[in-house]
């Protein structure tokens, strides 16, 4: 299967271009794809898949388009989120 990779920020030096098609095998998630890439697993990510805020977890289909976005180039780090509301 076939899906687009668009590489934000700091997290363009996990690839040759900003935006690129990749095939990959079916049952491939994001975090196989992070792997294929280099990045470390300590690397701050922000991953989007087809606009939605994903783990690393979450498995790929066919014409998915995933954004990652380096959380180093909002320059600080964020806070754990908290329970509760």
């Amino acid at each position: 299967m076939e899906v687009s990779v668009n590489l934000y920020g700091e997290a363009r030096k996990y690839g040759k271009k900003a935006s690129f098609a990749l095939r990959v095998p079916a049952g491939t998630s994001v975090a196989d794809v992070l792997a294929y890439l280099k990045a470390p697993e300590a690397e701050p990510l922000a991953i989007v898949l087809n606009g939605m805020h994903v783990a690393p977890t979450h498995p790929l289909a066919e014409e998915d388009v995933l954004s990652i976005f380096s959380m180093a180039a909002f320059g600080a780090e964020f806070p754990a989120a908290e329970g509760g509301s």
